[in-house]
């Protein structure tokens, strides 16, 4: 009996996020997969075919299809699915925060400007932040 199976690092096990235009081709190649019996023939993904660029990915959902396939011509799947947030707008209003003029606000106004600076931060900076997430972070006030 020949038994493939798919190594996906713990950090990969679940489903992520990424930030559009970041390079995910290091993520989608961290999943390997072995047969140690027959041995592996190859290990493909279906990134062309749901048209995922990975160097410069597009906003939205994506299923990533993880074929492997051994000596015997016995392949398995595995799907992942992979959300791409649009977080330019995040980022522009960071930037735009950032860079504000504080010097006429009140200790308690500054003191409670820097805690939403740094959430919104937060937020961009998670790798699993959602659209929905990134979307509420942009609006807060």
């Amino acid at each position: 009996m020949t038994l493939l199976q798919f190594l996906i690092p713990k950090l990969l096990q679940k489903n992520y996020c990424a930030k559009k235009s970041t390079d995910i081709s290091a993520k989608i190649a961290e999943v390997t997969a072995t047969d140690a019996e027959s041995g592996l023939k190859s290990l493909t993904n279906n990134t062309a075919d749901i048209n995922l660029n990975i160097t410069n990915p597009a906003k939205g959902s994506y299923t990533l299809r993880y074929t492997a396939t051994n000596n015997n011509n016995i392949s398995a799947t595995l799907d992942r699915e992979i959300e791409i947030v649009d977080a330019d707008a995040l980022n522009n209003e960071i930037n735009k925060r950032s860079n504000k003029d504080l010097a006429l606000y009140t200790a308690e106004s500054i003191a409670k400007y820097k805690e939403i600076i740094k959430e919104v931060k937060d937020i961009f900076n998670n790798p699993d932040s959602t659209q929905d997430q990134v979307n509420q972070a942009t609006e807060k006030d």
